[in-house]
């Protein structure tokens, strides 16, 4: 709400370019741009350090916040929208920062929460979380700190899709098609029903997987003791 917001002090740009904006990095700031509805884009230079504080007093990418300028002009409610990563050193090195109305409704992308121990899990299951963020559309004002799922139904084999989810009052899903967001992977033997041994058990060790682990199209099976690894996340999202 009004005045409960951070703020975040940013300057205003007086030059732009790869040139500039190697400098202000250099100055231990990053450059961004501010635009939005009914507002006119600028440039701006960003300490990295502020403004994770303030995602930090919020909730995180979706914090909203005042933005204030060194010339005198005041927004009331910003959301960061979107920001680059340095591909190596894994530093934020731009933001786009933006305007919106309150009443208008937004699309952004909101944790997903599971809570519960799945009914799966007594018979080896293990709960996966194929989708750690979900995008959803509401008001700037109704956005949701995360999207809470109850998994203690899930059976074998079981899943939320995006539609399945509870979402709170004035939130909605944002996806045209409906995808899955959390399901249960059992291990080989439990899925067939039948657990084999003896020398055809000995054959087959090396091409089973570790218990609720697939692969993907091409990949080796792990040796015996080891764990695939699955896919290494992005950088989590300043404020995160």
């Amino acid at each position: 709400m009004a005045g409960e917001n951070p703020t975040l002090n940013v300057k205003v740009r007086e030059s732009t370019g790869s040139g500039a904006a190697g400098r202000l990095r250099r100055d231990g700031m990053i450059p961004g741009v501010c635009y939005g509805s009914g507002t006119e884009s600028f440039p701006v230079a960003v300490d990295p350090d502020r403004l994770r504080d303030v995602l930090d007093e919020g909730r995180g990418r979706n914090t909203l916040f005042q933005l204030e300028t060194d010339k005198g002009q005041a927004f009331e409610h910003v959301l960061l929208r979107d920001y680059q990563f340095h591909p190596v050193k894994r530093e934020l090195t731009h933001v786009d920062l933006f305007v919106v109305e309150t009443d208008r409704e937004i699309v952004v992308d909101v944790p997903v929460e599971p809570f519960g121990e799945a009914e799966a899990k007594q018979m080896g299951g293990k709960v996966q979380v194929v989708r750690p963020e979900v995008p959803v559309r509401c008001t700037p004002v109704t956005i949701p700190d995360s999207i809470r799922v109850d998994v203690s139904g899930l059976g074998p084999s079981d899943a939320f899709s995006a539609f399945d989810l509870d979402y709170p009052s004035d939130v909605e899903a944002a996806a045209e098609n409906d995808y899955t967001v959390i399901r249960v992977l059992m291990p080989r033997e439990k899925v067939i029903g039948l657990e084999p041994t003896g020398p055809e058990a000995e054959d087959e060790e090396e091409a089973e997987l570790e218990e609720g682990e697939e692969l993907e199209e091409g990949e080796e099976p792990a040796e015996e003791g080891e764990e695939q690894e699955g896919p290494t996340p992005d950088a989590a999202p300043p404020g995160a």
